[in-house]
């Protein structure tokens, strides 16, 4: 007898659980109601993006210590070299570089008709004006990057030599901080930032 009711209350929860499973996979027409489907919106011209950014110290990329503020000044300044898409290492305001002594030494040649936002023409002088600050940086975020690096002079306008402490990986990986310009942060550390990247501040 027991087992009778206990079959039966078994076949009546399975029940149960078998029309409350129909009926959540039923599309529920609502009249009135009209369905919009939204498809993979194209690429068009003008428009604005919002990227969050922690107030940052300053708009220096190599005086500020928020990594927040990166995603924002990759848009305006950039780099001797950079990793692409596919984590390749490539030249961006450098047009060459050649090792000597194995590869304890670089000699890094700038791209020709690169100019900063305001007009004026990068140098090399800016490469080694962007390496001081760094080294003479109590804090910068980028000074791990020239940890390896004992010694940096001009060569001529538009090439840097750079001597390494000893032999290392990958040098170049040590060459993706962002430049700045002299010419306005050798005045004002605190400038309105000045760059070679896609965009500016207005």
């Amino acid at each position: 007898m027991m087992r009778n009711k206990w079959r039966r209350a078994k076949l009546i929860l399975i029940f149960i659980l078998a029309i409350s499973l129909l009926t959540s996979c039923t599309e529920i027409d609502t009249p009135g109601v009209e369905i919009t489907v939204v498809e993979d919106e194209k690429p068009e011209a003008g428009g604005e993006i919002r990227i969050g950014c922690v107030d940052p110290q300053s708009l220096n990329p190599i005086a500020n210590k928020n990594k927040t503020y990166l995603d924002i000044s990759k848009l305006i300044f950039e780099s001797l070299f950079e990793y692409d898409v596919n984590m390749k290492l490539t030249p961006v305001l450098a047009e060459s570089f050649t090792f000597n002594n194995g590869i304890s030494q670089c000699i890094i040649k700038l791209k020709n008709g690169v100019r900063w936002s305001d007009g004026e023409p990068l140098t090399a002088q800016d490469i080694k004006f962007t390496m001081d600050n760094i080294k003479y940086s109590a804090d910068s975020i980028y000074k791990k990057n020239l940890e390896q690096i004992y010694s940096y002079q001009v060569v001529g306008n538009d090439s840097i030599k750079i001597n390494y402490s000893r032999s290392v990986a990958n040098p170049l990986d040590a060459l993706t901080f962002p430049i700045i310009p002299e010419h306005i942060y050798g005045r004002n550390p605190n400038a309105i930032p000045v760059g070679t990247g896609r965009y500016k501040i207005s």
